[in-house]
């Protein structure tokens, strides 16, 4: 049984790609060929460009922002690029849709967890005009990038994803690695099979995470609107601000904890198992598996649940609640491993 689900999230791993470039088969269609192999690379006068990184077979991709509208491209000479001839229009077209593919991974006590597919909406591109820059290949690519760039989209198989500085749209799907994302803003989508996620100082205005076997960590962010949904990782969104909007977590076998830096909230929990949790100064009341409590009366609602873990909310950051963080259970040290958060010892 275990080689069948191992087979199962190989072949996830290496489809991850294929399945989530949706309109991006249109870019290389009109692309010119694949570009020379390059180290280092800028490209001058980009006009609020689309991005769009392709890793087939792995590797680590690294965003950072400047003042200057050039690209500029530091990669390993397996890496190439494209800029395809394309109209705004057409670049538009390829940007309108994102598919987050399904997930089905197996628990270790047998049963099975799944995620069905999602089309996430991407916000139009703004009036003007737009060039489109797509990398591809295999191996570490790092990108300098205009701060009006509209689109950042990475497709990796495997590796790591880092972005920081950027306001924009955000769109990132990986098969096992790592996605990091700090002083960030703007519509996020993200998907990760397995491997943790961590947001840091970062307002999102919406944001859509799903992960698969790897945990959820969001540190000192604002968001308006946001879902984050899990097989078997914990979510933890730590020491954060929420804004009038959707705000909802739910993990089917990990842990939720939801901390609020200031009085702005209105909880709703519930999980299967019962286990419900709050800070020493928040007062819940329980009905069955469910509960709820209010720090506003008018604050927006978040709601949280776990079929198999607990459910925990707090005030502020978890690392100051000691007799909350060892309800989360994380695995780790290693790459599930979140800041802040340590494992409870045997």
């Amino acid at each position: 049984m275990m080689g069948t689900a191992h087979h199962a999230y190989n072949q996830g791993v290496r489809t991850v790609v294929r399945r989530g470039l949706g309109g991006l088969f249109a870019l290389l269609l009109l692309a010119p060929g694949l570009g020379a192999r390059a180290r280092a690379e800028d490209l001058s006068s980009m006009n609020a460009p689309v991005i769009a990184i392709v890793l087939r077979g792995g590797g680590n991709v690294t965003i950072r922002t400047w003042e200057r509208e050039d690209v500029h491209l530091d990669a390993d000479p397996t890496i190439q690029i494209n800029r395809p001839r394309a109209n705004s229009q057409q670049i538009a077209a390829a940007f309108s849709k994102f598919f987050l593919h399904a997930q089905s991974i197996q628990a270790p006590g047998g049963q099975n967890y799944a995620l069905p597919p999602e089309q996430f909406p991407i916000p139009p591109l703004a009036p003007g005009d737009h060039d489109a820059l797509l990398v591809r290949g295999e191996g570490d690519v790092t990108l300098t990038v205009p701060q009006d760039t509209a689109v950042v989209e990475a497709q990796v198989s495997q590796g790591s994803i880092s972005i920081e500085g950027y306001h924009g749209t955000i769109l990132a799907q990986m098969g096992a690695g790592s996605i990091h994302l700090k002083n960030d803003g703007g519509t996020v989508a993200v998907q990760l099979n397995n491997g943790p996620f961590i947001a840091q100082h970062s307002a999102f205005d919406r944001v859509r995470v799903r992960t698969g076997r790897g945990n959820m960590f969001f540190s000192n962010c604002r968001a308006t609107q946001i879902q984050a949904s899990s097989l078997l990782g914990a979510i933890v969104y730590d020491n954060g601000t929420f804004e009038p909007g959707l705000a909802r977590f739910e993990s089917q076998h990990g842990s939720v904890a939801i901390g609020v830096s200031n009085d702005n909230a209105q909880f709703l929990a519930h999980s299967d198992a019962g286990k419900i949790y709050a800070g020493n100064d928040i007062t819940l009341t329980r009905s069955g598996n469910d509960a709820q409590a209010s720090l506003s009366r008018s604050g927006p609602i978040v709601s949280a649940s776990s079929n198999g873990g607990s459910v925990i909310f707090y005030r502020g950051a978890i690392a100051r609640h000691p007799e909350l963080r060892n309800l989360l259970q994380l695995k780790g040290p290693g790459p599930n491993a979140m800041p802040g958060v340590e494992r409870p010892q045997p």
